[in-house]
């Protein structure tokens, strides 16, 4: 790891051992994914709703508090594999303070697009029309993982929809190959090794189209396609160009997404503040809500202009 990189961690370590769940949602990741939506609607006290998109049919929930001074609303997209029910504990902590809206990305959940073509591009387009359909003005965003990779779309290309941005182990800025490697060993049980990933639009591209390769790569996950496909695109680039305030989360043990892509982000996106969770591992928002939530609160707090 770089020098800067080491020194910036030092200085954002926070530490959360002590972190708890609110009521009904102990464990959390222990809970298996079958369950999750059942315990979470259950102690939300709401079922979801349906809600027809151009691109999508999305399945979401909107919480919370619907005064006029309420502020923003809060927005939460989840990450590779999971849907809004991986938000559970967070959603209610907020839902008690904010208005907060949730939904399944299509193809996870129970959403689905009309073309099942799934990128982060028709993830960002799908995101636009939700918030265009609640008429919810700016919102504070929350995003795990691939949400993020979402989120940082979103933000760089239609950022009057985002008041705040949090980005949580979030992908967006991974390089291609190494993350390809990285999800072929560790899903599907095939070692790259050295192998040299082609330029391409897709992985067929990407092995010279190997089919012996890909359709086991495929086979042994079929979501491995939308996570290969949607991660194609690569923001790392473009981070300076981000003008929306972004709080951005880790977790020290993230076993999928190094510390170093936090510091990475920290030092490429203007006003931007950086908190490395102590304990957590990939999913620091499902493990440790109540912290997660507090620091996101002061975050947003913190961006409002003092009084004259």
């Amino acid at each position: 790891m770089r020098a800067w990189a080491a020194g910036l961690l030092c200085l954002a370590l926070t530490r959360i051992a002590s972190a708890g769940t609110p009521g009904g949602f102990e464990n959390w990741q222990d809970v298996p994914a079958a369950e999750r939506c059942t315990r979470t609607f259950a102690n939300l006290g709401q079922a979801p709703r349906r809600m027809h998109l151009p691109s999508a049919v999305v399945r979401f929930v909107d919480l919370g508090p619907a005064e006029p001074d309420a502020g923003p609303p809060w927005v939460l997209i989840h990450g590779y594999a999971g849907n809004l029910c991986s938000y559970g504990p967070m959603l209610a902590e907020l839902a008690q303070r904010h208005r907060v809206l949730a939904f399944d990305l299509p193809g996870f959940g129970e959403s689905a697009s009309f073309d099942e073509h799934y990128t982060v591009d028709s993830y960002g387009q799908t995101l636009r029309e939700f918030l265009d359909r609640v008429e919810s003005g700016p919102v504070h965003l929350v995003c795990h993982s691939l949400g993020g990779h979402v989120c940082i779309a979103a933000a760089l290309n239609q950022p009057r929809y985002i008041e705040t941005m949090t980005l949580i182990d979030t992908a967006g800025i991974l390089e291609t190959a190494g993350f390809l490697k990285q999800i072929a060993k560790q899903k599907s049980g095939v070692n790259l090794g050295q192998m040299t990933i082609k330029r391409g639009r897709s992985l067929i591209d990407w092995t010279e189209g190997d089919q012996a390769f890909w359709r086991r790569f495929v086979a042994s996950d079929p979501a491995i396609w939308t996570a290969v496909s949607s991660f194609r695109a690569n923001f790392r680039s473009q981070l300076g160009a981000l003008r929306t305030p972004t709080l951005i989360l880790w977790g020290m043990d993230d076993p999928l997404f190094p510390v170093a892509d936090a510091a990475f982000l920290k030092e490429n996106v203007p006003q931007s503040e950086l908190h490395i969770l102590e304990g957590a591992g990939h999913c620091p928002d499902e493990s440790h809500a109540q912290v997660v939530t507090t620091l996101i609160e002061k975050f947003v707090r913190n961006q409002k202009p003092s009084p004259p």
